[in-house]
């Protein structure tokens, strides 16, 4: 059969695994997770009364929707933050939307 290592071996085999680990796997895995960007399916058209009105900014298209309003109330856009999407604020938009001219 075969012979086992001394322990003194294996013990410094397993801190140089784990020490390995701690050095190069977890901040691997760390900077993995804050470059890629998440993952979300795709949006649903938008419920009536909004309208898909596509933007482009400095070569980056963007989904919006509009609600129609009044020509004499002012407009107001509503932008959600990351890992939100147009729905989140559809409540807000609708309460807006009876206030101003347009709801983006």
């Amino acid at each position: 059969m075969f012979a086992r290592a001394p322990l003194r071996t294996r013990i410094l085999l397993r801190a140089a695994l784990y020490g390995g680990f701690l050095c190069v796997g977890l901040p691997l895995a760390f900077s993995e997770a804050l470059i890629r960007a998440p993952r979300f399916p795709a949006m649903p058209a938008p419920r009536p009364p909004y309208q898909d009105a596509p933007l482009v900014a400095d070569g980056l298209r963007l989904r919006a929707w509009l609600a129609p309003g009044r020509p004499a109330k002012p407009a107001v856009v509503i932008a959600h933050g990351l890992g939100e999407s147009l729905d989140s604020y559809l409540e807000h938009a609708a309460v807006l939307a009876t206030r101003a001219t347009r709801c983006c």
